[in-house]
């Protein structure tokens, strides 16, 4: 893919001037690399990878010889992306900033409900929306809903 459009994802630097004005091939480079990151990451955590994990994808894709790519950098790149409309943007749960893969757009109680998810060890149940938020189970199946849609969550039947 980076071939054919003439992107050498292992070599760059991101410049004077690139630094300066906050655009240049760099951070295009990086969110080639970031969409290369997320498609092959996407079955694992639905379209939501971690900001530090990303940087640590990055690092090992881009080889220790490589300009080190900080977390600023993954923010400009991922805000180039979204000119493709692929769903490609920053979200914050709680404290941790995440790199979000898919086209869903995340609402309060989305946002909410991945908190819990992600208090709880990555899993949440409709018990625990109710218990944690005081919803009900038509709002917490509503929340829901669109995010299993989109892979972003996935049921467990729990061996059934």
């Amino acid at each position: 893919m980076c071939t054919k459009i003439g992107v050498d994802p292992l070599q760059s630097n991101k410049g004077f001037w690139a630094e300066l004005l906050g655009f240049g091939s760099f951070y295009y480079e990086v969110g080639i690399q970031v969409i290369h990151v997320c498609m092959k990451t996407q079955s694992k955590n639905g379209g939501l990878i971690r900001m530090d994990d990303m940087c640590l994808e990055l690092k090992k894709m881009r080889g220790s010889q490589a300009q080190e790519v900080t977390k600023d950098d993954v923010e400009r790149a991922v805000s180039s992306l979204k000119e493709l409309k692929g769903g490609f943007g920053i979200v914050k749960l709680g404290h941790v900033h995440m790199i979000q893969s898919v086209p869903c757009e995340l609402n309060t109680d989305h946002t909410a409900a991945l908190l819990i998810a992600r208090k709880g060890g990555g899993w949440v149940t409709l018990k625990s929306l109710e218990k944690e938020l005081g919803w009900g189970e038509e709002r917490s199946l509503f929340v829901l809903a669109p995010l299993l849609e989109e892979g972003m969550v996935w049921v467990d039947k729990g061996g059934e």
